[in-house]
């Protein structure tokens, strides 16, 4: 992402780089090819280089998989990554509320019929609710998306061993276990998402626009092609 940093001027520049750690991950990094292009002391820019420092090894360390909401445990021989409770709660409950608004668009959409054919007598402000019942039926519908999310992820676990790898996974509900090598697994990325998948199953999903997301999978598939184990990380040591 380009943030045009080099259109702005010294003072600006400098006043950003006293509020770097509002930024994102990657206007940080550009802002500081940006300044490293200017003259700028070693002694101003070094809070900001400390930062990037940090947040290289965290990323290294797949500690970003936490944002993901994925949970990452490792123990200097295995790796295994498996879906972190709190997210997998904020689907259910986005899976209700979306069935309750499905229910109340189809209500929206019975009255708009009745209202349209005349069997229901009523001003302009029934056919706005009733459109407005109708809108919400639709984000409805669209929040029953994360239902297929859900199921995917539950009870999933992705580990690696060396070049072992084995991933466990919901398919037709069911729970299936698959075991191979790490040559086996891939990243494939489509118009919007950006997956890891290993033989023809997919594991973890992202988005290609986001920065860290594209990163710690690149990082991640990286530790599989070189069969490289994952330090065990204490995100105590990080200030993000």
């Amino acid at each position: 992402m380009d943030y045009k940093y080099n259109t702005l001027s010294d003072h600006s520049l400098n006043a950003l780089l006293q509020q770097h750690t509002s930024l994102r991950y990657s206007a940080q990094l550009e802002l500081l090819e940006e300044l490293k292009g200017r003259d700028f002391s070693s002694e101003i820019v070094s809070p900001l280089a400390q930062t990037l420092v940090q947040k290289r090894e965290f990323l290294v360390s797949l500690g970003f998989m936490d944002e993901m909401g994925f949970k990452v445990t490792a123990d200097g021989i295995k790796t295994t990554i498996c879906r972190k409770l709190w997210p997998q709660v904020t689907e259910i409950a986005s899976i209700i509320v979306g069935a309750i608004l499905v229910f109340v668009g189809v209500y929206g959409v019975i009255n708009l019929y009745n209202y349209f054919t005349g069997d229901v007598d009523g001003g302009l402000e029934v056919l706005l609710f009733n459109v407005f019942f109708t809108f919400l039926g639709f984000k409805g519908f669209q929040m029953l998306g994360g239902l297929s999310r859900f199921i995917n992820n539950f009870g999933m676990e992705f580990s690696f061993s060396e070049a072992n790898v084995a991933l466990v996974k919901r398919v037709d509900l069911k729970k299936e276990r698959f075991t191979g090598k790490s040559n086996e697994v891939t990243l494939e990325e489509r118009e919007d998402t950006l997956e890891l998948k290993f033989k023809d199953q997919t594991v973890l999903v992202a988005n290609p626009k986001s920065f860290v997301q594209r990163e710690t999978l690149k990082i991640l598939l990286e530790k599989l092609e070189n069969n490289q184990v994952v330090a065990p990380l204490n995100t105590t040591d990080y200030a993000m």
